[in-house]
């Protein structure tokens, strides 16, 4: 065979190639939907298949990292309530819009870092100090080129959405807040993020224990905290100087840093080819992310306790879901891309892990309901009819993110799209639209009936 020939030969397509008896070489196809034994051929995974966790294991390692990504998210869901009474969120009510798209962004960008980190350790990258580093500095470029140019369509984006609602346009100054402020929150937020995440990761696989388990609560939890927390700082400040072109300059400051981004991102052997391909899910998922800004900015001020409720249960339910589309990639990793095995080979989809993840969300969701009743959070009224209503939107969510989650990871993968870098973003973005207007109409519900 000649070198030219087994230069072709790639390990990840879903056609695979044989040497005949005479050197040449012979290829063979199978369906995705069918083993390649009924044809007389074996395929075998690429890498080491890690060996099948328990639902108790998966209970174990993964209640705590959701528990503690639930006092993160309360605390976002109390900053976020705050924030209705901030001067420069009273002057500029359009931010409210862009809050769902730059938070789903936000814990897009970092629950793909941590499921395409989860996979590289499951491989052994990340036990290698060059591989490793490699990976960290590579992807948080990647992360600044995402950010930046997602949150600056977004901020575009929310003005559009919000002119189109209202029939008013905005002045200039105002425009300029705005898009400052979703493009430098993002931006700065991505690098501190991006870095935790990073660490997280690595102290996993030195500790023993599975990232994907771990990982996609944390980076969401930590991402809609950090991310309020910079972008109220960052618009007010700029409110302070609205009628400077400071907003203007620091715009094109960020977008200046650009080039020097791609450049790092393109050097690296890790991440260029998501450079290519990551950016679909993401326009996708901002778009159905400014669906939720629009319930969100709509009924606010009409339901009392809204902002501190939402946050909480989308991000719970995304974080599970999460958890689930990061256990099923890992797993199919292990075999050619687009290869599906018999749903038997993969432990991640069995029904014992899905009734695991779901009863993770009980203990959580009726926790953060408690907390909320005991410490008053948001003005909230928690009656015992709302916690049956709640309880219930919370579980039809959850639901419905691992159904969508099983039957996306898989067709992606089928297709020969890495799920690392489409899933999570179209998971959280339709939890925050579906999980915003179950609540609303649990309100709806209980005013229905006083």
């Amino acid at each position: 065979m000649s070198s030219r020939a087994r230069r072709k030969i790639h390990l990840d397509s879903p056609t695979h190639l044989s040497l005949g008896s005479n050197g040449d070489v012979q290829n063979y196809s199978y369906s995705s939907k069918e083993e390649p034994q009924q044809q007389g051929h074996a395929v075998s995974p690429i890498h080491s298949t890690p060996a099948p966790a328990s639902g108790l294991k998966l209970i174990r390692e993964a209640m705590p990292s959701v528990f503690l990504s639930l006092g993160g998210l309360m605390l976002a869901g109390t900053l976020l309530d705050a924030l209705q009474k901030w001067e420069v969120f009273i002057k500029v009510p359009q931010l409210f819009i862009l809050v769902p798209t730059l938070l789903g962004l936000k814990g897009n960008l970092e629950m793909n870092l941590a499921s395409r980190l989860g996979t590289a350790s499951s491989q052994g990258h990340l036990d290698k100090p060059v591989s490793r580093w490699k990976l960290v500095f590579g992807n948080v470029a990647l992360l600044q080129v995402q950010a930046a140019c997602v949150s600056g369509i977004a901020s575009t984006w929310s003005l559009l959405v919000a002119s189109m609602v209202n029939g008013q346009s905005m002045h200039a100054r105002e425009t300029a807040l705005i898009c400052a402020s979703g493009i430098l929150t993002a931006s700065l937020a991505s690098m501190f993020l991006g870095s935790v995440m990073c660490g997280t990761v690595i102290v996993c696989r030195i500790l023993q224990v599975d990232p994907d388990n771990i990982a996609a609560p944390v980076a969401a939890s930590l991402g809609d905290l950090i991310t309020l927390l910079m972008l109220a700082a960052i618009a007010t400040m700029l409110n302070t100087v609205l009628d400077t072109p400071v907003a203007v300059l620091l715009i094109v400051f960020v977008l200046s840093l650009l080039p020097l981004w791609v450049i790092l991102v393109l050097r690296n052997e890790f991440v260029k080819h998501v450079l290519m391909t990551g950016w679909t899910p993401l326009f996708t998922a901002m778009l159905i992310s400014s669906v939720a800004g629009l319930v969100l900015g709509k009924f606010i001020d009409s339901f009392v306790g809204l902002a501190v409720l939402v946050p909480v249960m989308n991000g719970i339910c995304g974080n599970i879901a999460c958890i689930f589309a990061s256990r099923i990639s890992t797993e199919l990793h292990q075999w050619p891309l687009g290869f599906i095995p018999n749903k038997q080979k993969l432990s991640s989809m069995t029904w014992g892990m899905l009734v695991s993840l779901f009863f993770i969300n009980v203990p959580a969701q009726t926790l953060f309901l408690f907390l909320v009743s005991l410490l008053g959070l948001g003005d909230a009224v928690v009656t015992f009819w709302f916690v049956v209503l709640y309880l219930l939107a919370s579980a039809c969510l959850v639901i419905g993110l691992l159904k969508l989650t099983s039957i996306l990871t898989v067709m992606l993968w089928r297709r020969g799209l890495d799920p690392d870098n489409y899933v999570f973003s179209l998971i959280t973005a339709v939890g925050d639209v579906v999980g915003t207007m179950l609540i609303v109409q649990a309100f709806r519900i209980l005013d229905a009936f006083k």
